[in-house]
Parts: C-alpha cells; sequence; structure tokens
C-alpha cells in the first residue's frame, strides 16, 4: 500500500490495529492529498462479499501527534455499497 510518491522508510511507517476478528479497525500513516501529514484511517461496517469481509465505510482525518483523529473534519470518506469480485 502507498499513499506516497516517494516512500521512505523512516518517515512514512504504517500502523495496522486489528480487532478480536482479525479485521482491521485502524490504520496510521503519512499521505500526500494531506501534504504529507500524519493521517488515521478508519475501516468499518464490513460486509461479506463472496466469503471476504470487506469494510463498507471508510473515513480518513488529519492525526495529532498522539495518535488522536482531528474529528472538525473528514479528509476522505468512502462508502461502498456492493461489491464484485472478478
Amino acid at each position: 500500500m502507498a499513499h506516497t510518491s516517494q516512500q521512505t522508510y523512516y518517515y512514512y511507517y504504517y500502523y495496522y490495529y486489528f480487532d478480536d476478528a482479525d479485521l482491521l479497525r485502524r490504520l496510521h500513516y503519512a499521505v500526500d492529498i494531506l501534504g504529507g501529514g500524519p493521517a488515521v484511517h478508519y475501516p468499518s461496517e464490513y460486509r461479506e462479499f463472496d466469503g471476504i469481509m470487506v469494510p463498507t465505510r471508510r473515513r480518513v482525518y488529519v492525526r495529532n501527534p498522539d495518535g488522536t483523529p482531528v474529528r472538525d473534519s473528514v479528509s476522505i470518506a468512502v462508502d461502498i455499497a456492493d461489491v464484485t469480485f472478478r
């Protein structure tokens, strides 16, 4: 997964947080479209499509230095209604 035009190991790091069902619940990273700043990504509302669990709601916020989101505004919002695998 690359959210930047140029990956640099020591600066562009990812932290993944999974729940007890092994579903991704939060992802921390830095992204170009946010000016190279830190972001926190929340995938949620998982639904099963063809036996694969897919998060149908995704929200991305700017991240504070302590890891908490700045919830004043959503940077990226994605809602998925249907998924087809080929």
